[in-house]
């Protein structure tokens, strides 16, 4: 019954998606991360806790009286903590629309993903190296700025922003693969250019804005934190049953997660293993597209538990990432 219910509330989230490039989880998903990783390093690392809830003090979203103090406003004070870890999470999403931040090289676009090239068995096309900066190179020099007691507190408070939007980010497959094909030869850009219908009665969209919006979006900090402890509440999402969990270090960091698991996830579930049925996107000039393969039967609900999953190992990985900080 609550697959049933989850099917149907994504049914209705992906009747509101355009088609239109997406660059990250949706807000509600980054939410979901920081109230995860604020619950998880509460229980598990108090002090690096402490620490960060220090350094977000001194980001300019908190200290110009505005932005985050506005949105912590009426809160109850034992939870105006995990709100600020959610909205720092969706941080480096919300400066899109700051005018401080605007067409400025701030935004960094290309540290949200990157393009490890998915070539199916049977297609002919030889794989590049991935463009640099990327999600991984920006998540290395995000981490040893915090990791800088030298740098100024504002600079370490934006880096721990971006390390809680990144570190999500990286675990959504269409930040880390891209399919290279005959119609594709330069990479569907993270699925954006690869177009599928969720439902035959529904408008087509791209494989990418369905993935990113697994986890909802435009949720409220509330609605956003209730996610979160009803994820990580259940059984299969604990520490001890996701394997996927090691001890943190050289070998086993972000590299490894996107090159090996992350990517193997996009090709076998994503692409099914270059067998999934889609439309590539039209030139931006030509008519709008109505109709586009729809999606197998399974993929749906498949798709979500991996969304589920993925959102949890992100939060536990970022937590043990963070647990030293002072």
């Amino acid at each position: 019954m609550m697959m049933q219910v989850r099917v149907v509330w994504l049914v209705v989230v992906v009747l509101l998606l355009g088609q239109g490039m997406a660059l990250a989880w949706s807000d509600g998903g980054h939410k979901v991360s920081g109230a995860m990783v604020y619950r998880i390093m509460k229980e598990e690392h108090p002090e690096a806790l402490a620490a960060c809830l220090a350094l977000l003090k001194e980001h300019p979203y908190y200290l110009d009286g505005r932005q985050w103090p506005q949105a912590l406003a009426g809160l109850r004070k034992k939870d105006k903590d995990r709100a600020l870890f959610m909205l720092a999470a969706e941080w480096p999403d919300d400066i899109k629309d700051d005018p401080a931040y605007k067409g400025t090289e701030q935004l960094h676009t290309d540290w949200h993903y990157i393009n490890i090239q998915y070539v199916p068995i049977g297609t002919e096309r030889q794989r590049q190296e991935p463009k640099r900066p990327n999600v991984l190179t920006a998540i290395a020099g995000q981490m040893a700025v915090l990791q800088d007691a030298q740098q100024p507190a504002a600079k370490r408070a934006e880096a721990f922003c971006w390390l809680l939007h990144l570190v999500g980010d990286m675990h959504q497959p269409l930040h880390v693969a891209t399919l290279l094909n005959d119609d594709f030869e330069a990479g569907d850009r993270g699925g954006t250019l690869v177009m599928v219908t969720a439902q035959a009665d529904q408008k087509p969209m791209n494989l990418h804005a369905y993935w990113d919006r697994l986890l909802g979006s435009n949720k409220t900090l509330t609605e956003s934190n209730r996610l979160a402890n009803s994820l990580l509440d259940q059984k299969a999402n604990s520490r001890a049953n996701l394997g996927e969990l090691r001890a943190y270090g050289q070998e086993n960091g972000p590299d490894m997660w996107a090159g090996s698991e992350i990517y193997a996830l996009a090709s076998k579930y994503v692409y099914l293993e270059g067998l999934l049925q889609y439309t590539p996107r039209p030139e931006r000039n030509a008519p709008e597209l109505t109709t586009a393969p729809t999606l197998p039967d399974g993929y749906l609900g498949k798709a979500q538990l991996i969304a589920n999953k993925q959102i949890c190992l992100a939060s536990y990985r970022l937590s043990d990432m963070l647990a030293g900080l002072k």
